[in-house]
């Protein structure tokens, strides 16, 4: 699956003709995986610039 931004995907969720269509618990896990998939992204992205941050300052 290719990665979307949060903000590019909320638009398309919402772009979608039967997003109004769908149960309140079909929108929230569609908004509830896009939010945890950007989160993990921005904590490895974190991770990745701490270890580098780390190594710099420990050689």
């Amino acid at each position: 699956m290719k990665k979307k931004s949060f903000k590019r995907h909320l638009s398309e969720i919402f772009l979608k003709q039967n997003f109004a269509e769908l149960s309140k618990e079909d929108k929230k896990k569609e908004l509830k995986a896009c939010f945890i998939n950007d989160l993990k992204w921005f904590l490895l992205a974190t991770a990745f610039v701490l270890c580098i941050y780390l190594l710099i300052h420990f050689i």
